[in-house]
């Protein structure tokens, strides 16, 4: 798919997540409404406004009174800066995706997927591009500086995990659409032995973060071994937040078949990602839309050529000698 036929989807696309993403976060003040604490429960409102302030563009009611307008402007900058990096971000990766993983027969469930797993990371990249205005309109953006970008950056919350559905589900049946004249480019092939070796190395990548940094005590070296000053104090906690992908420990008091039962989940977990790594090498079209796929000949033009060459020597009307091909 050419790119001006990828970008109309891509579009659209980020422009749904953007959408529903306000959308939510509009809906966060309907939790102050008076009756709300008769249809929901305190902590399931408690739990359902964690999911919503992230992206809620009102001013918080936590702000002080004496610095309300200032911070509340700076809030407001923030959250701007917040929906343009996700529009932006989503937009990058859906090009790229729609491009080289069109949704034709056999390929819309891997394009509907790889989709909806970009929208979560494209809210993280715009909960980071935003985090230093929102820690400054806080009023403390001086007090444990990297601690507060870390728990920023996972400040998106699930949902983005629901819009990023939506938006993938549009994106999709917009190329789908666009797609419907455009020949269909041939897929990229890549020998079995090279994809095994580059699952593997993704899968082992994964591994480590999940079976060996986030081992408790392993997770609680990092956090306190590295030690900065001033702004770039307790890095602990970014670090945390950025290598590790969960956190387990032995059994202890707990019962070891249900101890093992939690580490059955982690190794379904690497052995999903393997398989998708592995297939998803067979996805992506070639870069040459055009070219036939590997292992098919090119069909070349045949040039005439002559079997023999004659030269026959008549006399021309001048008295000279003229050469004459058969």
């Amino acid at each position: 798919m050419t790119h001006r036929r990828a970008a109309i989807p891509a579009l659209v696309g980020a422009l749904s997540l953007t959408l529903v993403l306000w959308w939510a976060g509009a809906s966060a003040q309907a939790l102050e409404l008076r009756g709300t604490t008769n249809l929901l429960d305190i902590q399931s409102m408690n739990e359902l406004r964690r999911w919503l302030t992230p992206w809620a563009y009102d001013t918080p009611t936590t702000l002080l009174p004496g610095d309300g307008p200032q911070y509340s402007t700076l809030h407001r900058t923030t959250m701007q800066i917040r929906f343009v990096a996700v529009f932006v971000a989503y937009l990058a990766g859906a090009l790229h995706l729609v491009r080289r993983m069109p949704p034709t027969p056999g390929r819309t469930p891997a394009t509907l997927l790889a989709l909806w797993a970009w929208g979560p990371v494209a809210g993280t990249l715009a909960g980071i591009a935003s985090a230093p205005w929102l820690i400054a309109s806080s009023g403390h953006g001086s007090f444990r500086l990297l601690p507060q970008l870390a728990s920023m950056s996972a400040s998106s919350g699930p949902t983005v995990v629901f819009a990023a559905l939506v938006s993938s589900l549009v994106t999709v049946v917009v190329a789908r659409i666009t797609m419907k004249d455009a020949d269909a480019a041939p897929r990229g092939e890549v020998p079995p032995r090279a994809a095994r070796l580059a699952a593997s190395v993704g899968t082992a990548v994964i591994a480590l973060s999940l079976v060996v940094l986030s081992y408790e005590a392993v997770a609680a070296w990092i956090q306190t071994s590295v030690v900065g000053s001033g702004l770039l104090s307790e890095p602990g906690d970014l670090l945390r937040q950025w290598l590790l992908l969960g956190g387990w420990s032995g059994p202890g008091r707990t019962p070891f078949g249900e101890w093992l039962l939690h580490r059955a989940g982690d190794v379904l977990m690497l052995a999903v990602v393997w398989w998708a790594l592995r297939r998803v090498a067979a996805r992506p079209t070639s870069h040459a839309a055009g070219r036939p796929p590997t292992g098919e000949p090119t069909a070349r033009k045949r040039l005439p050529h002559f079997d023999r060459l004659s030269i026959i020597r008549e006399p021309s009307t001048r008295g000279g000698n003229a050469e004459k091909f058969n």
